[in-house]
C-alpha cells in the first residue's frame, strides 16, 4: 500500500488552510498535517485531531485507513495507524528552549515506550547543517541530539527552502522518521505550488505492505433518478406484495421490495475518499498558477542583485497572492450559500 502525505504551516491563514486541504484532496493524500492551522477552521471540529492550543492538526482523509488511536500532547498531535504513528508538531520561535525540550521529551518518551515506527512532521524553527542550512543554531543542536537519542533521521532532501519571506528563505519544516521506518518514506519533495502561506508544501509517500485498509460498509440505497418506471410497473403487476398481514413474514416482504429496487434502480456509489473542495474552481486554479509564475520570477531575479526590479516583482507577487486569497474567500462564501439554498 502507498499513501501520500502533505504537511504545511499555514500561519493561521484561512485561505492558506482551505487551499492546503483542497490540495491534499486533489493529490489524493491520505493524511494532512498542519502547523499553525487556522483556529476558526478547526475549532470544535471532530474530524481534526488537535492539540490543546490549536497549534497543530492532523486530518485523516483516507477513511479506509485503519486507525488504532489518536491524541495530543504539548505542542503536538498524533494518530496511530496499524503500522506506524504520525505526529504533527509546532515549536514557536517566540518561546524559549525549555518549550522545545518539553515537546521533544513527550514525543520521544512515547516513541521509546511503545517502540513505535514513527513519522514526525512539523515546523521546529531550528537550523542545522543536517537538513541543508549553513549553520546549526542552539535549537538545531537540541533537536539533532534528541533525534540521535531516539533513532530518528531527517528525510528532507536537498537544499530547497520550506519557508520564504521577502528575500529571506530557510528550512524550518522537517520530516523525521525512525530508523526502522526510513526505507518506507519515499518521493519526498518540497512542492513549488502556491500555498498562500510563507511556507511550502512538503509531499511524500509511505510504502507499507503490512498496512491494511478497513472494509468500509457501502452506503445502502438506490439512485432515485435512475428509476425505470416501466420495469417497476411490470414487476408490481407480476409480484404479489398485498398479502394479508401475518401471511408472509416481514423479512420476506422486505426482501421482495429490495429485489424490486435492485432491478429498477442503480445502487448509490460510495467513495471512501473525501470529495474535492466544493468551492474549488478553474478560476482559483488559474490564479494559483499566476501566483506561482510571479513567485518564480521573484526567485530568479533575486540572484541578479537588482533591488528596484526585485522590489517591483515582489509587489506584483504580493498583489497576485492577495487577489487569490480574496477570490477564494468570495467563491467559498458563495458556494456555501448555494449549498444551503439547494
Amino acid at each position: 500500500m502507498k499513501m501520500k502525505f502533505l504537511q504545511i504551516n499555514t500561519n493561521r491563514s484561512r485561505p492558506a488552510h482551505d487551499l492546503a486541504l483542497a490540495t491534499a484532496n486533489k493529490i489524493n493524500a491520505g493524511i494532512i498535517a498542519i502547523s499553525e492551522p487556522n483556529k476558526n477552521a478547526v475549532k470544535n471540529r471532530k474530524d481534526w485531531i488537535l492539540d490543546e492550543h490549536l497549534d497543530t492538526a492532523i486530518k485523516v482523509l483516507d477513511r479506509r485507513l485503519v486507525i488504532k488511536g489518536q491524541g495530543y500532547g504539548h505542542g503536538f498531535t498524533f494518530v496511530e495507524t496499524a503500522s506506524f504513528t504520525v505526529y504533527s508538531c509546532y515549536a514557536s520561535p517566540n518561546r524559549d528552549l525549555e518549550d522545545l525540550d518539553e515537546i521533544l521529551f513527550e514525543i520521544g518518551r512515547k516513541i521509546r515506550t511503545n517502540k513505535e515506527k514513527a513519522i514526525v512532521m512539523g515546523d521546529f524553527n531550528a537550523k542545522s547543517i543536517q537538513w541543508g542550512m549553513n549553520v546549526t543554531d542552539e535549537r538545531g543542536r537540541v533537536l539533532t541530539e534528541w533525534m540521535a537519542e531516539n533513532d530518528l533521521i531527517c528525510v528532507n532532501e536537498g537544499s530547497a527552502p520550506t519557508f520564504h519571506r521577502n528575500e529571506y528563505s530557510s528550512i524550518l519544516d522537517l520530516t523525521l522518521t525512525t530508523d526502522n521506518n526510513k526505507n518506507k518514506v519515499t518521493k519526498w519533495e518540497v512542492s513549488d505550488k502556491e500555498t498562500l502561506s510563507d511556507h511550502n508544501y512538503i509531499i511524500f509517500e509511505v510504502t507499507d505492505k503490512q498496512q491494511k485498509r478497513c472494509n468500509v460498509t457501502q452506503n445502502k440505497g438506490w439512485q432515485m433518478t435512475s428509476l425505470n418506471k416501466q420495469t417497476l410497473q411490470q414487476l408490481l403487476n407480476d409480484t404479489d406484495i398485498t398479502q394479508e398481514v401475518g401471511v408472509s413474514p416481514a423479512e420476506d416482504f422486505s426482501e421482495t421490495l429490495t429485489q424490486i429496487c435492485d432491478r429498477t434502480m442503480s445502487k448509490r456509489k460510495y467513495n471512501a475518499r473525501r470529495p474535492p473542495a466544493y468551492w474549488w474552481s478553474d478560476e482559483i486554479a488559474e490564479l494559483r498558477r499566476e501566483c506561482l509564475r510571479k513567485k518564480r520570477e521573484c526567485t530568479r531575479n533575486a540572484r541578479r542583485n537588482l533591488p528596484e526590479v526585485n522590489l517591483h516583482l515582489r509587489e506584483e507577487y504580493k498583489s497576485s497572492k492577495k487577489g487569490c486569497e480574496i477570490v477564494s474567500r468570495q467563491l467559498k462564501k458563495y458556494a456555501g450559500k448555494v449549498c444551503v439554498i439547494k
